[in-house]
């Protein structure tokens, strides 16, 4: 499709005066354009999408922890509870190792470190299987403990003479599906499958080695958008059809869609859609998730917006 003429560019910023935010939970808009677009606009007409923003958003997990020396005999009254708040898997490997570090520093104190292990390396390369790859990639490794995020995974290392300990809500969310199973008895897991076994799991998890060096990988994949939270779509009533149906008869005017993962802060034209009126005086749209449930956003799009910009065309 070419476009002839450009009629209008309109910026549209849901931390301005002119938009009205119709409350938590709701994910859903109107802004009152300031400008008359009778004049530009006719039936027939194309409006697009660029420029698009979509705050960062953050995470926030509650949980229990203890690190000391590994013949510690550990319990719920040992444990500390910590908040961390967090805007990447990586953020959160830096706010656990600090929590471990500096709120247990006593504990670590009171250990002799027989062997140093700032020389050693592992590899650090999930990519493909160990002996399919050079390891070209590896990291350094701390003397007390190692917290780390890469290819979706994430690596936990101890020092041999020391205990990391977590709830299991943390460790769920770390993937460390092996060590959760772990922390069961034979006669527990008599009966239930392991995906009930994880899922009802409380019992706190460790991670620790007695005599070599060792390290802890996520069994799956874990990633900080969930697939229902990564790709979001834009739906505007009133001045386009292009209706998603879903199977239980719902109709949405789907706009544009935005992968969290793979932001456009460009200037990219991502969307082109007909208009079907050239009266608008406002623009109503609705922010949903991927199982097309309106977003309850973890953020106020009034202080850190939503942002895009509006650009009507001619053909």
């Amino acid at each position: 499709m070419v476009f002839h003429k450009v009629l209008v560019e309109i910026h549209v910023s849901t931390s301005s005066f002119h938009c009205d935010y119709h409350g938590s939970g709701s994910g859903s808009f109107t802004y009152t354009l300031a400008q008359n677009l009778n004049f530009h606009l006719k039936k027939g007409n194309y409006i697009a999408v660029k420029n698009v923003h979509f705050p960062k958003t953050s995470k926030s997990i509650e949980f229990q922890m203890y690190f000391g020396a590994y013949s510690d005999q550990v319990d719920e009254t040992k444990m500390k509870t910590f908040t961390a708040n967090f805007y990447s898997m990586d953020e959160l490997c830096r706010i656990l190792s600090t929590f471990a570090n500096n709120y247990f520093e006593q504990n670590i104190k009171n250990v002799t470190i027989q062997k140093q292990l700032d020389s050693l390396q592992i590899c650090d390369d999930f990519s493909s299987p160990h002996r399919e790859h050079v390891c070209s990639n590896s990291m350094d490794i701390e003397n007390t403990l190692l917290i780390k995020y890469e290819y979706g995974k994430f690596t936990i290392v101890v020092n041999p003479e020391l205990k990391l300990v977590i709830s299991s809500n943390l460790a769920r969310f770390l993937g460390m599906k092996s060590a959760m199973l772990d922390s069961y008895t034979i006669t527990e897991k008599l009966g239930k499958s392991e995906l009930e076994l994880i899922k009802n799991c409380t019992k706190l998890i460790k991670f620790q080695q007695a005599t070599k060096f060792y390290r802890f990988v996520s069994d799956e994949r874990c990633f900080f958008n969930l697939p229902k939270e990564k790709n979001i779509s834009f739906v505007f009533n009133d001045i386009i059809e292009s209706f998603c149906i879903l199977k239980n008869g719902s109709r949405f005017n789907i706009f544009f869609q935005y992968d969290l993962d793979k932001p456009h802060a460009t200037s990219d034209i991502i969307s082109v859609r007909e208009l079907v009126t050239e009266n608008i005086k406002s623009l109503k749209f609705t922010v949903y998730d991927s199982n097309m449930d309106a977003c309850k956003f973890n953020f106020d799009p009034k202080t850190n917006p939503i942002e895009f910009t509006l650009v009507f065309f001619s053909n």
